[in-house]
């Protein structure tokens, strides 16, 4: 027989692990707070412009490289991420 102690154990439990991960993905998309347009330097000293942000990773955008043109997933070049807002 389950008590009702446990129960409400147990949904205290669950409605704190939901709270944490709202705040968590709250600070880290303040963190985040590029735009379309920004522009960024990366690790590598090259200046970038944001081009795209993807809702599910944003603090690694699609950036074009303003030298080259080049443009590049952050989300999937791990080597290089941003290191300041311009």
């Amino acid at each position: 027989m389950i008590s009702e102690c446990s129960i409400l154990g147990k949904k205290t439990r669950l409605l704190r692990k939901d709270f944490l991960i709202n705040c968590f993905f709250t600070l880290i998309s303040s963190f985040a707070n590029f735009s379309i347009g920004s522009r960024v330097k990366l690790n590598n000293g090259f200046i970038a412009e944001i081009i795209f942000i993807d809702a599910g990773s944003q603090t690694r955008p699609v950036i074009k490289v303003m030298d080259s043109g080049q443009i590049i997933n952050l989300g999937i070049n791990r080597e290089l991420y941003i290191e300041e807002v311009l």
